[in-house]
């Protein structure tokens, strides 16, 4: 099993933004924002990565910690206590995909289609950063 700890304000993974350029042709291309956050959490995750990449199913649990909104104090404790939770955007998929994207290609595992078992969740926490646990499923479906 491997863990690690990405500090930082999370970012979700913004959608693709297009354009057309003067030739008509349409052109793609990720936000700079997007960017630059799977860059971040692809160095500081590779410091984590094994020996040689897994090629079997995987399972990934990803807690993504963001910083409280201004609230009161009574809403900040519960929101510390974990007894509150985001429950507005940015969405959980989209840190998922985030997560994964920044992941695929850092020597973790040879395609993020292995990812058989996925959890997300979301939460209020300080400092901000996403906390990542991963590892493989054996052949009982066990998660090691």
């Amino acid at each position: 099993m491997i863990q690690f700890t990405v500090f930082g304000e999370p970012v979700a993974k913004g959608r693709p933004r297009s354009f057309r350029t003067k030739g008509g042709f349409t052109r793609t291309y990720t936000p700079e924002k997007t960017r630059k956050a799977e860059e971040d959490l692809n160095w500081q995750a590779i410091q984590h990565r094994p020996a040689a990449p897994s090629e079997g199913a995987l399972w990934i649990t990803i807690d993504v910690f963001r910083k409280p909104p201004g609230m009161s104090k009574k809403k900040l404790a519960l929101a510390l206590a974990r007894l509150l939770r985001p429950i507005k955007r940015p969405d959980s998929d989209n840190y998922e995909k985030l997560v994964l994207d920044a992941l695929d290609g850092a020597g973790f595992f040879i395609d993020d289609a292995q990812f058989c078992d996925v959890h997300t969740r979301k939460w209020f926490g300080l400092p901000a950063r996403i906390e990542i646990s991963m590892g493989e499923i054996d052949a009982e479906g066990q998660l090691i």
